[in-house]
């Protein structure tokens, strides 16, 4: 029990801010990343082209997000404790630990997806999900993680 409480009140971090900082950025930032991909190697038809396209994007990037936002909730909820465990743990430099971190958002991400209602592997299924992995992995390194030392050790 006492080391369950410690994952809770133990190392001192700003693991519950960068993760949330992580994860919101990933749901506002990866459908941008997405519609950029796709709009560069031409995965739309030729009909959006015109004058409704911008309509059509603005509508399904709200829609994405707040769909990415709702279903991914429960993964940024485990992202959060495996990084809360992390820094507890007090094992690693900083350096490697948001290589793991990384690691582990990217894996948890691919795992969200594959979980959704309709999942099947296509070419819109890869764009999509590398868009959301290279956004948790990049603002896994761009975000600051903090730690301080345990006063009571």
């Amino acid at each position: 029990m006492g080391s369950f409480v410690y994952l809770f009140i133990g190392a001192q971090s700003n693991s519950f801010s960068y993760s949330l900082k992580v994860w919101l950025t990933s749901v506002v930032v990866g459908p941008l990343i997405y519609f950029g991909a796709t709009n560069l190697f031409h995965c739309y038809d030729d009909e959006f082209l015109g004058h409704n396209f911008i309509d059509y994007l603005a509508g399904a990037y709200m829609f994405i997000v707040l769909f990415s936002a709702i279903f991914s909730l429960t993964t940024w909820i485990s992202f959060y404790f495996l990084i809360r465990l992390l820094v507890t743990r007090d094992v690693l430099k900083i350096k490697y630990l948001k290589y793991l971190i990384a690691l582990i958002g990217v894996l948890l991400t691919v795992i969200t997806f594959s979980v959704m209602p309709g999942f099947r592997i296509n070419a819109d299924y890869i764009c999509i999900t590398f868009a959301y992995c290279f956004c948790i992995a990049g603002c896994s390194y761009f975000y600051k993680l903090e730690i301080m030392p345990d006063e009571n050790t």
